[in-house]
């Protein structure tokens, strides 16, 4: 179950469930809204680059190779390649439910054979 991966774990598994390759040849970063809570960026240059997601109330620096998660529009996480940075633990919005969050939504993608 993914609700014990990591939650940069749980991005690459969407990005592969989407088909998401070479991220660093996008003039930006890489964001997607998984659903009505929670929109992810991850940053594939080797420099630092703004992100504010369109439903998203708070903005980000993400670092090189870095990851951005928001729930509800505020942002719940910051992390780096190597795990480092810092994850919502809250009732609504932690690890777990963004993993279980990411699992419904590539069931979804299955279900429906891609998106």
């Amino acid at each position: 179950m993914m609700e014990d991966r990591h939650p940069i774990e749980s991005i690459m598994l969407l990005a592969k469930a989407l088909d998401v390759t070479n991220i660093g040849s996008l003039p930006g970063p890489w964001t997607y809204k998984i659903d009505d809570s929670w929109t992810i960026a991850v940053n594939g240059h080797a420099e630092i680059l703004f992100v504010k997601p369109d439903d998203c109330i708070m903005a980000a620096e993400l670092d090189p190779f870095g990851f951005a998660v928001w729930f509800d529009g505020l942002l719940a996480g910051m992390l780096t390649l190597s795990g480092t940075g810092f994850f919502a633990n809250g009732e609504e919005a932690n690890p777990a439910i963004f993993a279980a969050a990411i699992e419904r939504h590539i069931a979804k993608i299955q279900a429906r054979g891609g998106d």
